[in-house]
């Protein structure tokens, strides 16, 4: 059976796991009370930013007429 990969979200003090998943989120760890911010791209958001190259993955610099 295949898993699907999730983020693995770990303190950035005692590198506890602190989650597993997808998501904007902040969470304060329980061992060492640091509060750690995390983010995860998705779909959406990457179509916001397109890839300056072409849809050949070639660079729009050199196209012929």
């Amino acid at each position: 059976m295949k898993h699907r990969y999730k983020n693995r979200c770990e303190c950035s003090n005692c590198c506890k796991l602190l989650a597993v998943g997808t998501g904007d989120f902040e969470i304060k760890c329980p061992r060492c009370k640091t509060v750690n911010r995390f983010g995860s791209l998705t779909t959406q958001n990457a179509a916001e930013h397109p890839n300056p190259k072409g849809n050949n993955g070639c660079s729009n610099l050199f196209q012929t007429a």
